[in-house]
């Protein structure tokens, strides 16, 4: 054969190859960012599609989403928060995401946005230790370029430390995206090419219910263990805890997704979820004032309540001083359904109260266009599993009024004069009229 039809058919078969390599991967890349998201993260895929289920059947109830990072995963278990399912009660779902803090909360629920997912309801965690940007925890405000779309890193643009740097390393990363995507690819067709986790999370996240919940994988430890494992927690995030300051990346993470609430009509609330006391040393104590002045002041600016149950577990509840125990797990959420989302999810069909606890105190921040007069006491449990603390809050004397096709929440049929609080046992107290103020009494 001549040299140069050789040459000429090198080139072809070249050509050919490149043209087949750059068509792979651009289908790869289109399948990642338009067919299955689950491609490039798994833990993402899983969680929508297991939403989505949820929605279709039960296309009539109306939906609160929980957001926040592992302590909220782990820690918060839908199917217990509001008791027996009903069909006038809400669709809860866990959209906790391992290792996140404000910056993930807000892509995620940007993303749930774009694909059409409209809650009634948005429970959105602070994360203490990640309200500031130290350098050590960068890993924990920026979700990894491997995880973003083209979509992604335009949201993300404004909170990137280097754009130009980030968008030619994105590029570099998608050029290969079948190889990059080959451990989610592996695990679906031939998982048995695949070698055994090494973390529980990565084992945990095939464990997740259709709620969203993913149960804790651990054991209950013995206490040698919880305490050195607490250590490690500590020690890792007291970067975020060193001379106190909330940073401008956070802060402008949550006010985007409060205003994201607010522009689509969606009533919400900040949540402080448990932690252990062995993780509490002088630099968390010195900056919980702080935290807690700092969420007040944007729950009052954006009309979102918080609610603080960072002391309701035991530190034998926990695995190793944040993510609890799946039976601890349970009981928390039913704790926190009964005593504070029930009534909250109820009473938001009229202009509500804003509600704080500030560093042991409980403050009563009243809507400037509340009229309400009555006091309602809601109990929460304590660290220590004896002593009770209680959340208080303003309510309307009057009946609640409820939205246009939704059914009213416990006790509002009854008259103002028989509703009352749940008191500790479980039942109703009764109503006393003081100073020309009706106290709730348990």
């Amino acid at each position: 054969m001549p040299p140069k039809r050789l040459a000429h058919r090198g080139m072809t078969t070249l050509a050919t190859a490149l043209l087949g390599f750059v068509a792979l991967e651009l289908l790869g890349n289109a399948a990642a960012d338009f067919i299955d998201p689950g491609l490039r993260e798994p833990e993402y895929g899983r969680k929508l599609s297991l939403l989505k289920t949820q929605i279709r059947q039960s296309p009539h109830r109306p939906l609160l989403l929980l957001l926040g990072s592992s302590r909220t995963a782990y820690g918060l278990c839908p199917e217990f928060l509001f008791g027996a399912e009903s069909p006038n009660s809400p669709l809860v779902y866990n959209f906790g995401i391992l290792g996140g803090g404000p910056v993930y909360e807000l892509l995620y629920f940007r993303r749930l946005l774009d694909a059409g997912i409209r809650p009634e309801w948005v429970v959105v965690e602070v994360h203490p230790a990640l309200l500031k940007s130290a350098p050590e925890l960068m890993a924990a405000h920026l979700p990894p370029l491997g995880r973003c779309d083209l979509r992604d890193l335009c949201l993300l643009h404004n909170y990137l430390d280097n754009p130009r740097s980030t968008w030619c390393q994105w590029l570099r990363y998608r050029a290969a995206a079948c190889y990059r995507f080959r451990g989610e690819l592996m695990r679906r067709v031939a998982p048995q090419w695949l070698p055994d986790p090494v973390q529980p999370d990565t084992a945990a996240l095939d464990k997740t219910t259709p709620s969203g919940w993913v149960p804790g994988p651990w054991p209950r430890p013995e206490d040698v263990v919880r305490q050195a494992r607490a250590n490690l927690v500590r020690h890792f995030y007291s970067p975020g805890y060193q001379d106190f300051a909330v940073s401008e990346r956070p802060d402008r993470a949550l006010r985007e997704v409060l205003a994201l609430c607010r522009q689509e009509k969606i009533d919400a609330a900040l949540l402080l979820m448990p932690e252990s006391e062995e993780l509490r040393d002088s630099a968390v104590t010195a900056a919980q004032h702080t935290i807690g002045r700092y969420l007040a002041e944007l729950g009052r600016e954006h009309g979102a309540d918080l609610f603080d149950a960072s002391h309701w577990c035991k530190d034998a509840e926990f695995a190793d001083g944040q993510h609890l125990l799946a039976d601890a797990a349970t009981r928390l959420s039913a704790t926190l359904g009964k005593r504070v989302l029930g009534d909250w999810v109820a009473s938001r069909s009229r202009q509500p109260l804003r509600m704080s606890q500030l560093h042991g105190h409980l403050t009563v921040i009243r809507h400037p266009d509340d009229k309400s007069i009555g006091h309602r006491v809601f109990d929460g449990l304590h660290a220590n599993g004896a002593a009770l603390h209680s959340f208080v809050a303003t309510v309307d004397a009057r009946p609640r009024g409820v939205r246009p096709g939704r059914t009213a929440g416990r006790g509002d049929p009854r008259s103002s004069a028989d509703r009352s609080a749940p008191s500790r046992d479980g039942t109703y107290g009764r109503a006393a009229t003081r100073g020309g103020r009706s106290v709730w009494r348990a």
